[in-house]
């Protein structure tokens, strides 16, 4: 049975009921020095903007954590992101939140990884404006981890900036984190049958392009992976099977990687569990091998 209207709606209804009491819960950062609400552009929008947060000097490790929220490509904002990302802030990582414009129907995933290659580029070029910590790390969950992986292949190959227009950008992470990522873009449509208008909106207009379908795609461009990779995902993970897949190219290809699954049948142990419900054991298991894989590859580069 395909995805239709009502179930789309549903879900958007849900995510935004439930969005609304994350909010609520944010941390507060009145103590931290901070960046916020930067604007890339003179659009005004607020998608077009994102938040810098600095650690406190008592433990600060000189290290930035850039982060890329997911929500399936049609909802959330930098902002939901905020829990979860305190928690690496309180252990010492200056932190910095992207955002990208969401998906409507009249544009797509190539709109959003644009977006988000400009606010790369604004960052850096204020980089020493902020104070950002020199050795860097990218992480995204869902949604989020395709675009992180993306990025940070392009940022050490030619080619794959090439083939979205791309200027290079003086940016080198040592390490990209994904939680329950999408990574084998062009298969979502087909395996997950849906109505011309769900698939309009989550992955736009050209969702039965395959050209565009693997141009947006991480799977096209992972051999190109240069930096080590660290994924999660857990056994109630609904888009798992796409950790699978990457686990799967990793292995073959010979990858610098580490794969955090959690077997799990404790229903809150699900889709990006470590982002959204940091206080479950598991989810302090996952966060926490993402500081010991930051950890290990900050010490070998010392």
């Amino acid at each position: 049975m395909k995805i239709g209207r009502m179930t789309f709606s549903l879900a958007k209804a849900w995510l935004n009921h439930t969005g609304k009491a994350f909010l609520r819960a944010k941390p507060d950062f009145a103590e931290y020095q901070k960046f916020l609400n930067v604007d890339i552009d003179d659009s005004g929008l607020d998608s077009h903007r994102y938040d810098v947060i600095l650690a406190k000097e008592s433990n600060r490790k000189n290290v930035t954590l850039i982060d890329i929220h997911g929500g399936a490509y049609v909802y959330s904002t930098r902002r939901h992101n905020e829990l979860f990302l305190n928690y690496f802030l309180e252990r010492g990582f200056d932190i910095v939140a992207l955002d990208y414009p969401l998906n409507n129907g009249k544009q797509d995933c190539q709109d959003q990884l644009n977006i988000l290659w400009e606010q790369f580029a604004h960052l850096v070029a204020h980089w020493q404006e902020y104070g950002l910590g020199s050795r860097v790390f990218i992480t995204g969950d869902s949604a989020g981890g395709h675009f992180a992986l993306l990025l940070a292949i392009a940022l050490t190959d030619p080619a794959t900036r090439e083939a979205f227009g791309w200027p290079k950008i003086d940016l080198s992470p040592l390490g990209v984190l994904l939680n329950c990522p999408v990574y084998d873009f062009a298969t979502v449509g087909r395996e997950n049958p849906m109505t011309h208008y769900v698939a309009t909106q989550l992955i736009g207009k050209r969702h039965v392009d395959e050209a565009y379908l693997n141009l947006v795609s991480p799977k096209t461009y992972f051999p190109k992976l240069q930096t080590p990779l660290f994924f999660s995902s857990c056994k109630r993970d609904f888009i798992g099977v796409h950790s699978k897949r990457l686990e799967d190219d990793a292995k073959k290809l010979g990858k610098d990687y580490e794969f955090c699954f959690i077997d799990s049948d404790d229903k809150k142990v699900a889709h990006v569990h470590n982002v959204l419900n940091l206080k479950l054991p598991d989810s302090i298991r996952v966060n926490d091998a993402m500081i010991a894989f930051m950890d290990r590859h900050l010490s070998d580069n010392d």
